[in-house]
């Protein structure tokens, strides 16, 4: 049997559609956990871009027979017109293959690692690289669609955010002390 292992979504929008980018909620209604995934865009373009993400999980975040839901949202009411999604299964591929993705399978997962940085007080977590440079969760109206509870602040002490590669295991990330002091 095949074990789901990620997936790929992606969606495309008119240049200055959005004001802000679009969120990518995941959420695993089984297990009763949920990622908000706010993106950064880089277009070159000055028409159109396409938003794409890949999300690898961990080893019992997402099993046969859990019910999951994949919502792409903007931070305000526009409206999302299209949008795809696939699932990545262990292709059973044996070691010593060549696989595409090796280089971002080195690292910890993002879901299945350790996202406590990332997480409110009611659970949900809220992946976005402002989490680097602030000392806190901050819960935008836009949030409130998927976090319904919980200070629109939420201090959080632990403040480091371990990226591990099996090559570096001692590499820290950690959001700038000054920024904070």
């Amino acid at each position: 049997m095949q074990r789901l292992r990620g997936s790929d979504e992606r969606s495309p929008y008119v240049f200055g559609q959005f004001p802000k980018e679009p969120m990518i909620t995941i959420s695993n209604i089984t297990k009763n956990r949920t990622w908000i995934y706010e993106r950064h865009r880089d277009s070159t373009s000055t028409r159109c871009y396409i938003l794409l993400s890949h999300w690898m999980f961990g080893m019992n975040e997402m099993e046969v027979g859990d019910h999951v839901t994949i919502t792409v949202t903007a931070p305000t009411d526009e409206l999302v017109k299209e949008c795809g999604v696939s699932l990545v299964y262990d292709d059973g591929q044996e070691e010593g293959e060549e696989d595409a993705l090796d280089y971002y399978k080195s690292w910890n997962h993002i879901i299945g690692g350790d996202l406590s940085p990332f997480q409110t007080e009611t659970g949900q977590y809220i992946l976005h690289n402002w989490r680097f440079l602030r000392p806190g969760i901050i819960l935008y109206p836009y949030h409130r669609k998927f976090v319904t509870d919980g200070p629109e602040y939420q201090v959080q002490e632990k403040v480091w955010f371990r990226a591990l590669s099996p090559r570096k295991p001692d590499i820290l990330v950690r959001e700038c002390e000054s920024i904070s002091n």
